[in-house]
């Protein structure tokens, strides 16, 4: 419990951007923080997990308990997404799926919101107009610098 505790920021991210894709569809869309939440804290857990071996920071969890817990976010993602979008949430196995290999291949991590964006985007509007590439536009350049950002920071012993 203190894990999910200490990364509930992610509920306010989540938050975050279906507010900012309820104004590009104007239509408030609540579906959309339960399944941007899970994504977070899996790309955490999985973050956490890749890294345990070799992290000098305090773990909350232990492997199998993270293990665990990525496999109950995963099962209840995909059926959130089912649920909130019939076969439409199919499409969801692309981001689970990308969680997944992110850790293996660093350079994705740079298009992981962007895509995730532009999939939920996608089934509620196409993706045109000048709001919604610019919306997509902004979450690669958050993704790029917060990359840089991780990457240029002095590591805490």
């Amino acid at each position: 419990m203190k894990y999910l505790l200490r990364y509930s920021y992610y509920i306010g991210i989540a938050l975050v951007f279906a507010a900012l894709i309820s104004l590009l569809t104007n239509e408030i869309r609540y579906e959309l923080i339960a399944p941007f939440s899970l994504l977070g804290y899996m790309i955490r857990l999985y973050d956490d997990l890749f890294d345990y071996d070799t992290d000098t920071k305090k773990k909350l969890l232990d492997k199998s308990a993270m293990k665990m817990l990525l496999i109950i976010f995963s099962i209840v993602y995909f059926v959130v997404n089912i649920i909130f979008f019939r076969i439409d949430g199919l499409i969801c196995l692309v981001p689970l799926a990308y969680v997944f290999l992110e850790n293996h291949f660093e350079v994705m991590k740079l298009f992981f919101l962007t895509i995730v964006c532009a999939l939920y985007l996608a089934m509620y509007t196409k993706l045109q107009g000048l709001w919604i590439i610019l919306f997509l536009c902004g979450t690669l350049l958050i993704s790029v610098g917060f990359f840089i950002f991780k990457r240029l920071r002095p590591v805490k012993r």
